[in-house]
């Protein structure tokens, strides 16, 4: 299939609207000048906007080629961009390991989606204040996306130990400074 088809058959299918109503101009702002991977952002503003090539999205459009909208990882439930970023049994553990590790707030579903769906950001640890929340979370998600596709298109395992090497991997690029 070409791009331009492709293109053409995603099209009509999206008329959702272009942002997300509970995320204020102060939060966009702060979204936009943070420093934070580029590529983190682009996944990031894709979820943002419903745009996340998940299997049940792409199941929905395509439902020749995607058969089945179900987890690939986990292969127990149709993924989701709430089951594709935090909610597959694979990835939350993930998360749950960052938060508690570098975030002050008490880890909970619900702080995790606020914080990734509607940019309210959690408190930091004081020894980690030089790196925003932000960051933690941008970094996180590069690595559940980066390790996501390496996992589908190269067969690479998707195990919780190498996508927090990941996410500190990317983090270590942010602050050069802080390598020992």
């Amino acid at each position: 299939m070409t791009t331009a088809r492709l293109r053409s058959v995603l099209s009509p299918h999206y008329a959702l609207p272009v942002f997300n109503p509970t995320i204020s101009r102060r939060q966009w702002n702060i979204f936009w000048m943070e420093d934070i991977p580029l590529k983190a952002r682009d996944v990031w503003y894709r979820l943002l906007h419903n745009k996340l090539p998940c299997r049940s999205a792409l199941h929905n459009i395509l439902s020749s080629v995607f058969v089945d909208p179900v987890c690939q990882i986990c292969s127990s439930t149709a993924e989701s961009s709430t089951h594709f970023v935090y909610s597959c049994h694979h990835k939350y553990p993930i998360w749950e390991y960052i938060w508690d590790t570098y975030i002050d707030t008490p880890f909970s579903q619900p702080a995790l989606h606020s914080a990734i769906f509607s940019l309210n950001m959690p408190t930091v640890k004081s020894i980690y204040k030089n790196t925003s929340s932000f960051q933690f979370l941008a970094c996180t998600l590069l690595a559940i996306w980066s390790s996501h596709w390496s996992l589908i298109f190269s067969g690479s395992r998707f195990a919780l130990p190498d996508v927090i090497k990941l996410v500190q991997k990317h983090l270590d690029k942010l602050h050069p400074d802080l390598i020992d």
